[in-house]
């Protein structure tokens, strides 16, 4: 029993040294711009999948990962309220009444 014990002692062993010598697996490149649709609302947003698969791969941890997703929802959130203060107050159709612009009559 101890001679089987040994010998998978040993495969183990070996098995782990030429996965340590082994180079690492270059992270995936990151989702493109278009890749994503900036709503904060997708059920598996691609930079969700893209952080489970450097979490996999032990590229970063389960706190980074977290870390970025509220930094990108934020970000999400900063960008709707610019968007929404941007256009408070602003008439829906300007430049296209009876005052002025293309669509004046004369």
């Amino acid at each position: 029993m101890r001679l089987a014990t040994a010998a998978a002692a040993a495969r183990i062993g070996r098995a782990r040294r030429g996965l340590a010598g082994a180079p690492p697996t270059p992270p995936p490149p990151p989702p493109g711009p278009e890749d994503c649709c900036q709503s904060g609302s997708c059920a598996a947003c691609v930079w969700d999948v893209y952080y489970e698969t450097l979490m996999a791969r032990g590229i970063v941890s389960a706190f980074e990962a977290t870390e970025a997703r509220l930094e990108r929802e934020a970000t999400i959130r900063k960008r709707e309220a610019e968007g929404q203060a941007a256009t408070a107050g602003v008439p829906a159709d300007r430049g296209h009444g009876e005052t002025g612009g293309e669509g004046a009559r004369e």
